[in-house]
């Protein structure tokens, strides 16, 4: 089932949804996009999956400066700098706060522009870890879609990662639902999530990109409500490197993930022809449910 007819039942179900009843009948959906899914698609002549809607963007320096900062071409002009340093930036609220890595809104006294400024601990991190912040980063300035939190620039010292991100100042999906009394009705999980969140998903398949960590959590609000992807600290681009790992949050994780092995080392068990996420994990480890889940101890960040 393509994402066109995925919308097409839900919207005709009528009544309150909790999104996790909805998400069922999208069991062939969402974060490993098939190319023979739309090959199939053309054949029989159905709707393809929602396409990313058109953008203009500006025009942007790309590329890494001679200070070693890498610079998305997205960058506002007003923001862009030869040397980028944490002194530019004021500190103003803690977003997320981790043990290796942290989440602030940060003024920046250049541009004059607020940002989500992102920050990993290097003595904090394994081997493993830093290969995974250098995945983050390349993947993440390299995506350019109207509803994908866009990383600015970012850049690294003795001690940290930089990451400079767009700020969404308006809350997270599951705020959202909390605040709604625990679940959205039909026309609003479509409109104000579903519609724009398959958009950005059908975008990252199409450029062989697994986010690996969708949650309610994870989509965040912009200015007007429009919503943003965030967090590709677990992102992998397929076409470099097999997903072979236990990786996401394991509420949200599909069961063949939850098998996969952690690891200690970057290409541990990328050999192993046994181990692969497969095409009916797509929907299960990557869809969410706009009602809320139960807390319970398993609700923890698996581990890379």
């Amino acid at each position: 089932m393509n994402a066109q007819v995925f919308l097409d039942d839900l919207i005709s179900e009528g009544g309150p949804l909790p999104l996790s009843s909805g998400m069922q009948h999208y069991a062939a959906g969402a974060n490993y996009y098939n190319p023979h899914l739309l090959s199939l698609a053309r054949q029989r002549r159905l709707t393809p999956p929602i396409p990313a809607p058109p953008q203009t963007f500006p025009s942007c320096s790309p590329g890494v400066l001679a200070s070693g900062a890498r610079v998305s071409r997205l960058c506002p002009v007003e923001m862009q700098r030869e040397v980028w340093r944490l002194s530019d930036f004021v500190l103003q609220k803690t977003l997320y706060e981790g043990y290796s890595s942290s989440v602030t809104q940060a003024y920046d006294k250049v541009s004059g522009i607020s940002v989500a400024l992102k920050i990993y601990h290097k003595q904090r991190l394994s081997e493993l870890n830093r290969a995974q912040v250098e995945r983050e980063i390349s993947i993440h300035l390299g995506l350019q879609h109207m509803h994908i939190i866009q990383m600015y620039a970012a850049w690294e010292d003795n001690a940290r990662y930089y990451l400079i991100q767009e700020l969404a100042e308006e809350g997270d999906v599951f705020n959202e639902v909390h605040r709604r009394g625990g679940q959205m009705t039909e026309k609003a999980a479509v409109s104000l999530v579903l519609q724009p969140f398959l958009a950005a998903l059908h975008y990252l398949h199409t450029r062989d990109i697994i986010h690996r960590d969708i949650k309610p959590e994870n989509l965040l609000f912009a200015h007007g409500k429009q919503i943003k992807v965030a967090d590709f600290g677990l992102a992998i681009d397929h076409s470099v490197e097999r997903p072979v790992t236990r990786a996401g949050t394991l509420d949200y994780m599909a069961p063949e993930v939850v098998i996969c092995p952690s690891k200690r080392y970057p290409n541990e068990n990328k050999e192993n022809v046994n181990l692969a996420y497969t095409d009916q994990v797509r929907l299960c480890s990557q869809m969410f449910s706009l009602s809320l889940p139960s807390p319970s101890p398993s609700h923890v960040h698996v581990c890379l």
